[in-house]
């Protein structure tokens, strides 16, 4: 997970044990979303939530951003780093393709949601409105993150989750790993502790 700044907390999220197994579906929201301190003390930002995802932060550190991948829903939060706290849940976004997973942030503010389902990585502005859409071959789209020398290439993970076997003959790049060489640059991470 990206940390902001230096010496600050660390957001984690954890859902249903039942999404780690691809034969039962999700039948409640029992997730919720954490700030873990680097002596480990922790505290519950959010609750009632199916699959957590979206866990990204404006290149300033003042926004921050989560979904319940269920909802369809991007919310933005206002963040105060030095609490560990959030606060203002505002929509953010939301795209008719597929279910946000996870996500980046640019140098310029926008966020790239990885669409499961959506065989697309959007481009959201810092306002949420759609700048740009990378269509890919595979239908999954699970994250991305900038890498790179320059930070301008984007790194997209996919998934087999699911796929049946005729599934996978059609779209045999399910579950691999894409790099698109973009004009945009991404931020640093962050390690927790560091």
């Amino acid at each position: 997970i990206r940390r902001p700044p230096r010496s600050t907390p660390l957001y984690s999220s954890a859902a249903s044990d039942v999404y780690k197994r691809q034969d039962m579906e999700i039948v409640e929201n029992s997730g919720s979303l954490y700030c873990i301190n680097q002596d480990l003390s922790f505290s519950k930002l959010e609750d009632n939530i199916g699959i957590s995802n979206t866990v990204v932060w404006s290149p300033d550190s003042k926004k921050f951003y989560f979904t319940d991948s269920l909802t369809g829903i991007i919310n933005s939060y206002d963040c105060n780093i030095e609490e560990g706290s959030i606060s203002n849940k505002t929509f953010f976004a939301k795209h008719e393709r597929g279910f946000p997973d996870g996500a980046t942030v640019d140098s310029d503010g926008c966020l790239w949601s990885c669409r499961f389902q959506g065989s697309c990585v959007v481009r959201f502005d810092p306002n949420g409105k759609v700048d740009d859409i990378i269509e890919l071959p595979v239908e999954n789209i699970t994250s991305c993150a900038f890498g790179g020398s320059d930070l301008k290439t984007l790194f997209i993970t996919t998934a087999r989750w699911g796929m049946s076997e005729e599934q996978m003959k059609q779209k045999p790049q399910s579950g691999g790993l894409f790099a698109i060489n973009l004009n945009v640059q991404g931020i640093p991470d962050y390690s927790f502790g560091a």
